[in-house]
């Protein structure tokens, strides 16, 4: 092992090139009076009546009015360590930013290149508890359960560390807004939108590792307007504006962020009474022109325009109830093009409720109704079921690979990250629950040669080596 892939160096490395406000790769690294660097547009966010406070020590460095000066020698190293680790993965096929065990998949690596394939790896740790929901925090994956929060840190050495943040609170859903420093939440027993200050959840972390700290963090978290019996909610940003959609017992608000020294969510519009209780909610921009809000309830899929506020059916099955899975607004399609993933089916449909596509694209894995789909940014729909994980391509909507696993298991979905697709694999009893991942997934169609039947054998995992989080 060279001396820069120690773990010990790797840890030092990240240390010196991550901004500790964003939590990835300095951008443009400023420094302030006391010492500390972050990312110039990290400090800009924070930056009132021409002066900051420095996030880490608290103390206060005044910003000239043609902004703080580029430190030129940070940029220098963190272009320097990126240029190494591009060297390093490159001659490595087992190198990866993740701690996980790899799985063997069949997947073509010799004589192919490491971006040509897929594979899936395993998180070596085992959780004691069920886990709810995830979401990416720079580098790093926030972590919500039925008793708290926690943050699973990765490094390029193949270690991870998981620290409680947050505990006896249940978190359903998550979601980091990078630029605004904000993650918001569905929690609590009431399902309040509870939105956290980053920079807290920061210091907690550092008390979690027990390192110095500065002085504490006022603004720690803040409730969305008392809001309770919270179903879902999106935040979508569209001609650089972010709005935020909430999705009640009955009723639809929407959000838009204020900046300013206050800045804040403010109410935009709302819809009470709905004939419908939304259980799923989108936003999409017709034509640059015409929102619309897009939601999903027991018996179909609905919309609302903003400008005349008017609400209608898109897609309504025939005379049945459904559980509805996913919304997802296809790119490139001038948020005109829709699939809708409910019960063991997909649709293609615009927005005006006409189909796109004539094709059935349905999941083979229906042994029960406990299934999690997604809609991925890649152009794969996937689809967890009790004994197998199903990748389908939406233009063709066939089907790419099955993962076939030995046992059953309840699957669900929390998230992407760069090209990594997380889910969690519980047993059946809740006993415990494991993540795992899938990295290149959108080469998954080139693994139907390596398969028997379009399906590949999953092998149980050895959990002898696996740390055990009970809460």
């Amino acid at each position: 092992m060279s001396e820069i892939d120690s773990p010990n160096t790797s840890r030092e490395l990240k240390d010196l090139t991550e901004c500790p406000v964003c939590l990835e790769r300095f951008v443009q690294p400023v420094q302030l009076s006391c010492g500390h660097s972050f990312c110039n547009s990290c400090v800009e966010r924070i930056t009132r009546s021409g002066k900051v406070i420095c996030p880490q020590c608290r103390h206060e460095t005044s910003v000239p009015s043609e902004g703080l000066a580029i430190s030129y020698r940070l940029k220098d190293l963190v272009a320097l360590v990126s240029r190494v680790e591009e060297v390093g993965s490159s001659s490595t096929d087992a190198q990866t930013q993740m701690d996980f065990d790899e799985i063997n998949t069949d997947t073509p690596q010799n004589g192919a290149q490491e971006s040509d394939g897929m594979m899936m790896w395993r998180l070596a740790t085992v959780f004691k508890f069920e886990i709810l929901c995830a979401a990416p925090w720079g580098e790093n994956l926030l972590i919500g359960a039925d008793g708290g929060l926690m943050l699973c840190e990765f490094d390029r050495s193949r270690q991870s560390k998981v620290y409680e943040l947050i505990t006896q609170r249940r978190f359903e859903q998550l979601a980091v807004l990078k630029e605004e420093n904000l993650l918001i939440t569905i929690s609590g027993k009431k399902r309040r939108i509870r939105i956290y200050n980053l920079s807290w959840l920061m210091q907690k972390l550092v008390d979690a590792k027990g390192s110095a700290r500065g002085a504490p963090v006022q603004k720690r978290w803040k409730n969305l307007d008392d809001l309770q019996g919270a179903q879902h909610f999106k935040s979508v940003c569209y001609e650089n504006q972010e709005y935020l959609v909430v999705g009640l017992e009955f009723s639809i608000i929407i959000y838009m962020w204020e900046s300013g020294p206050h800045s804040k969510f403010v109410p935009f519009k709302s819809f009470a009474s709905l004939p419908h209780s939304p259980l799923i909610v989108d936003l999409t921009l017709e034509n640059h022109v015409r929102l619309k809000v897009l939601y999903a309830s027991a018996q179909g899929f609905h919309a609302i325009d903003l400008d005349s506020s008017s609400i209608y059916d898109i897609h309504i099955p025939f005379n049945k109830e459904v559980v509805p899975r996913c919304i997802a607004v296809l790119p490139n399609s001038a948020g005109t093009q829709l699939v809708f993933c409910y019960d063991d089916r997909c649709v293609y449909v615009n927005t005006n409720g006409r189909l796109s596509k004539k094709v059935d694209l349905r999941w083979v894995d229906t042994t029960c109704n406990d299934v999690s789909v997604a809609y991925l940014s890649t152009g794969k729909v996937v689809s967890w079921g009790p004994v197998a994980i199903e990748i389908y391509s939406v233009n063709t909507s066939n089907l790419d690979i099955a993962l076939m696993y030995e046992k059953t298991f309840k699957f669900r979905f929390m998230c992407e990250f760069d090209d990594v697709v997380f889910y969690t694999v519980a047993e059946p009893d809740g006993s415990s629950c494991r993540i795992e991942g899938i990295k290149g997934i959108q080469f998954a169609a080139m693994l139907q040669s390596k398969s028997e039947n379009g399906c590949i054998r999953v092998p149980q995992p050895s959990l002898q080596e696996y740390g055990v989080i009970t809460m």
